[in-house]
């Protein structure tokens, strides 16, 4: 098995993915205890760095904005080795389920949108370049994989 990489990226995607807003109920059973863990650990980083409120903030108003505060705090957080594998192992609990992968999903950008190199595997339900909207999208190597 590939190790599963963390970035600030995919753990935004996965906080704010409007599955996560409903509560997982869209995911497959055992999943939205995962999702619920990821959010209590992401959360407790930021409790602890005395700046809940930034994740607050961007979940009552997720605009551009505020998930872009979130990311940068969180790309603070990645250097945390210990945070990372607990991050990892939760996000390789999630591409297990049967809730499946999302890469690139409900994204709104004011510019360009490169992607390089996009693979999904192991997964019987993938998804891949869903509701997109850049002012130009460019796609090299997207392969999906069972």
């Amino acid at each position: 098995m590939e190790p599963t990489t963390v970035t600030s990226a995919a753990i935004i995607s996965i906080l704010f993915s409007e599955a996560a807003k409903e509560g997982g109920k869209s995911f497959a059973k055992g999943t939205s205890r995962v999702l619920q863990q990821l959010w209590n650990i992401v959360r407790s980083k930021f409790e602890k760095a005395h700046i809940a409120g930034i994740l607050t903030r961007a979940e009552d108003a997720p605009t551009e904005k505020n998930i872009g505060k979130v990311k940068e705090e969180m790309e603070e957080f990645l250097q945390d080795e210990a945070f990372v594998q607990q991050l990892r192992g939760l996000m390789l609990e999630l591409n297990a389920s049967e809730g499946g992968q999302v890469i690139l999903s409900r994204l709104k950008l004011s510019g360009n949108l490169q992607a390089q190199n996009l693979t999904q595997k192991g997964s019987s339900q993938q998804t891949m370049l869903t509701d997109v909207d850049a002012e130009n999208i460019t796609i090299g190597d997207a392969i999906q994989e069972k």
